[in-house]
């Protein structure tokens, strides 16, 4: 096993960008303690959020062999980079399918035109005119 060599460098990139990733939820973490206010009762300043609920869950409750900022730390990272995997991937297959069936592509791209147009990008307020959009959506 000759890892130690690093040819393509992939691993100290890999490496460089967990380490940015750590930094990144440190600082949050340490948003919401800040916010929190750790020892006032357990009440956090404005709103609250998935972060101030596992400090809450796992205060004074560490799991044998992880301390409990890796455990947040870990499970917001998993939720985010879970998030955007889940994202891409539906988009993904949602365009190979209109691919496949471009009837169905077609039938959309006219029901974009007449609401949108080519002019503009679709915004909030046109979601409930694309109805057959909508369907794409719900099927894919």
């Amino acid at each position: 096993h000759i890892r130690w060599l690093d040819l393509g460098g992939h691993e100290k990139e890999m490496k460089k960008c967990a380490k940015k990733f750590d930094v990144m939820l440190n600082e949050w973490l340490e948003e919401h303690r800040e916010k929190k206010g750790l020892g006032s009762e357990d009440k956090v300043v404005g709103e609250r959020d998935f972060m101030d609920a596992m400090l809450l869950v796992l205060k004074d409750k560490p799991i044998e062999g992880f301390d409990v900022d890796t455990i947040i730390k870990a499970t917001t990272l998993e939720l985010i980079l879970g998030g955007s995997d889940t994202t891409a991937g539906t988009l993904t297959w949602a365009m190979c399918l209109l691919l496949k069936h471009p009837h169905v592509l077609e039938k959309l791209k006219e029901e974009l035109n007449t609401y949108i147009g080519k002019e503009r990008c679709v915004n909030e307020s046109d979601i409930n005119k694309l109805v057959y959009l909508h369907a794409i959506i719900k099927e894919t």
